[in-house]
Parts: C-alpha cells; sequence; structure tokens
C-alpha cells in the first residue's frame, strides 16, 4: 500500500539490504546494492537481449512467412477474359498483354534504373559470362524503390492479372540491352530457392519499356514462338507446370517445365529496354527485407 511503513525483517538479514528513508516508512536501497542491481541488468541485457532477439527473429521469420498461404493459381480462362490479352500457348500457359504499361511509366522505369547499371550476373553464381551481355539495375532501394508509388501500383496490377500476391514478387529487375547484346537459352527457375522461406520462382512477368529497331525479340525454341518487343508489352508465362501448381502445394514436387525454356535475341539495330517481375510461391519481399532470401 503506497505509505506504508514496511520494517526490515532481522532473521532474513534485510538490514542488510535496506534502510528507511524516514518518509513514510519506505525502503531505500544502500548505495552499494544499487550499484550491483544496475550491474546485474547491465549483463542481462549485453548477454540476452541479442540471444532472445535473435531467437524471436529466427522463429518469426522461419514460421511466419513459410507458413503463410500459397498461391493457388485460376484458370485459364480468367487470362483469356483480361483486357488486351492474348494466350500464345494454352499448355504451357503464355500470355501476353499489350499496353500493360503507359508510355510515361516505362520511362520513369528507365529513369531510375539508369544511374545504376551494372553488367548482369547469372543466377545466384553471382557470375558474368558471355551467355549474358546485358546490363541490369535492381529497384530494391527500401527508400527510393520499394516505398516508390508508380511501382507500388504496378505491382498491385501485376497481382491483379496474376492473383499472385504482391509480397510474393521480387524487386523490378531492369535491363539494358545494346546492339549485340543477348541472353542465351536458359530457364528462370532456381532450385535452391526451393529451401528458402521465399520458395521457388513459379512465374515471369516481363515487360518491354521500349520499341526496338530490330531484334531483341523473347524467343521460346521448344515451342518455335517468338515475342516482338513492343513498349508497354507485359509476357507472362509459368516456370512449372500449372497442373503441378493445382496438384500440390510443395514444390519439391514441381519440376522445371523444359518448354518454357527462352532467351533474348541479339538487339541488332537501337536498344532494347525491359523488366523483369519474378514471383515466387510464397513472401518473398519480408524474407529479403530480413536477409532470408538472396
Amino acid at each position: 500500500v503506497l505509505g506504508a511503513a514496511v520494517s526490515p525483517r532481522a532473521d532474513v538479514g534485510g538490514s542488510d539490504w535496506c534502510q528507511f528513508d524516514g518518509i513514510g516508512g519506505s525502503m531505500v536501497p544502500e548505495p552499494g546494492v544499487v550499484l550491483l542491481r544496475f550491474c546485474v541488468i547491465a549483463l542481462c541485457v549485453l548477454v540476452f537481449k541479442p540471444v532472445a532477439d535473435a531467437l524471436i527473429s529466427f522463429w518469426k521469420n522461419r514460421l511466419g512467412p513459410v507458413k503463410d498461404t500459397p498461391w493457388d493459381p485460376p484458370s485459364n480462362e480468367m487470362w483469356a477474359e483480361l483486357p488486351n490479352a492474348k494466350l500464345l500457348s494454352e499448355d504451357p500457359l503464355i500470355v501476353q498483354f499489350d499496353g500493360f504499361l503507359a508510355g510515361p511509366e516505362c520511362e520513369r522505369i528507365i529513369r531510375l534504373a539508369q544511374l545504376n547499371m551494372e553488367r548482369s550476373q547469372l543466377g545466384m553464381s553471382r557470375l558474368v559470362g558471355s551467355s549474358r551481355t546485358s546490363s541490369t539495375a535492381w529497384l530494391s532501394d527500401s527508400s527510393k524503390h520499394l516505398s516508390d508509388p508508380l511501382l507500388q501500383e504496378i505491382d498491385q496490377r501485376i497481382a491483379n492479372v496474376t492473383q499472385v500476391p504482391v509480397p510474393n514478387g521480387e524487386a523490378f529487375q531492369v535491363l539494358h540491352y545494346g546492339v549485340g547484346q543477348q541472353y542465351t537459352r536458359h530457364h528462370d527457375l532456381i532450385d535452391v530457392q526451393r529451401e528458402m522461406p521465399c520458395d521457388c520462382r513459379v512465374a515471369t512477368l516481363y515487360i518491354y519499356l521500349n520499341d526496338v529497331g530490330q531484334g531483341g525479340g523473347t524467343v521460346f525454341p521448344e515451342l518455335g514462338l517468338e515475342v516482338t518487343p513492343k513498349r508497354g508489352r507485359a509476357v507472362l508465362w509459368w516456370n512449372v507446370r500449372i497442373s503441378d501448381l493445382r496438384r500440390s502445394k510443395s514444390s519439391q514436387r514441381f519440376e522445371p517445365d523444359p518448354r518454357v525454356d527462352h532467351a533474348a535475341l541479339p538487339v541488332l539495330q537501337g536498344e532494347k529496354w525491359g523488366v523483369n517481375k519474378w514471383l515466387h510461391l510464397r513472401n518473398w519481399v519480408d524474407n529479403y527485407n530480413q536477409g532470408l532470401t538472396a
């Protein structure tokens, strides 16, 4: 009770730890006790807080994002009915969207990327090679890009079209190809990502940011299909068989669909700007921000 007098008990050595302040009978710790308590608290903070924070972060990041609801693909008919959509292939599913971005939106993305272009790298190896000779800029800066209103609006547009939640998408990867530059035949699924909380790339959405003088198309050799670059045009394809996605939520059962191996053909005249948006089975954004994916 506030103000009540509390007498130290001699039988438990209370007088060794406390003394009366003479006002209302309250007890005041002796100076040595105060110092000891401070040292104990400081030691606990220094030693145990980082451990506790690490454990909390581990379980939050490992159990939280991994348990989110994986993407459930809609029917093929849904995409066929979207405005400006054209089914280039029903199996595997490849959909083209003309006018997906407006001209000023394309120009803005190019401007955001121009100051940060670097030689494109190969997959998770981060190596450069003759098979991929373009330049790349990732729009992944948390202060400049991830909070950019236009990029957020485009993210939502992609989610509306694909039905893949926004957090499942990687940051935008902007690409520039000069004359003669290309990316030879490859596949976008990266096996090692199956072991990460974000899981594998189930889909790719590629958007052309300018008209190309000649060359620079995206070719799918197994299908005999080539998509011609056109400013604002987007192409969507699935890196695994969509029937597997509908049957199972475990990516360990997914195999890369070899029919969507593709290549960026050499630019023969002018230049080519484009942007990749890779879509994962699970949350990529939060795991990336917490250092749990690459």
